[in-house]
């Protein structure tokens, strides 16, 4: 209802979801990175399913969302975008609304990859009364002057060119401004890969305010 358009995901239920009656599961939403989409998840999902019959992993549920390639998964100022309201405020109640989801925050995992890991930062710090886990993968928590020089294109059509608004919507913003909200109840995890110098910056920044996380 946000856009006034179909907006499409991609959804992943355990091998033993048909077959369990009432049972529900945990949630995952998982954020692709820049350039990529929401359909590229078939290795992935053979992953999970793997995991899952191994017993490495409880069952779980996985929701791929669209992050309209290029988002950083938030709401633009230029653009008529808002990949982060469609995904908090209509996305999620829809997942819960028709698939058999524990609908609390300890059962709700955010995570992603390079952007996707920027995103799970942003969502999952932004709304810790949502989410009870937020895993970033490589995140690309890139700096503002990262965001002008190589994404000048999208800080201009998703921060409106403005310094105030992308540093409002930066993990590392929102963990500092709502740390007491996240330190002891959330799960947080980094998984370092290329993106290695703002990584190491969130890291220091989680120590810094003691909030427990695996890196």
């Amino acid at each position: 209802k946000l856009v006034g358009e179909k907006v499409s995901y991609v959804l992943y239920l355990p091998p033993s979801y048909e077959a369990s009656g009432s049972k529900r599961y945990p949630v995952m939403y998982w954020l692709h990175g820049i350039g990529g989409s929401q359909q590229g998840v078939p290795a992935i999902t053979a992953r999970i399913t793997s995991a899952i019959q191994a017993g490495k992993c409880p069952a779980f549920i996985a929701v791929f969302a669209n992050g309209m390639i290029n988002s950083f998964y938030c709401d633009a100022v230029k653009e008529r975008r808002p990949v982060e309201s469609v995904i908090v405020q209509e996305l999620i109640p829809h997942i819960d609304a028709t698939q058999r989801t524990i609908a609390t925050r300890d059962a709700r995992l955010i995570e992603g990859f390079s952007m996707g890991g920027f995103g799970a930062g942003h969502l999952g710090f932004q709304y810790p009364a949502l989410f009870g886990s937020v895993s970033m993968i490589d995140a690309a928590l890139v700096d503002l002057n990262t965001m002008r020089q190589r994404h000048a294109p999208l800080f201009e059509g998703i921060f409106g060119g403005q310094e105030e608004v992308f540093s409002a919507a930066h993990p590392l913003t929102l963990v500092d401004k709502n740390a007491a909200l996240i330190r002891g109840r959330t799960v947080v995890r980094q998984t370092m890969g290329a993106i290695a110098e703002p990584n190491e910056a969130m890291h220091e920044q989680l120590t810094k305010l003691g909030i427990e996380h695996d890196y």
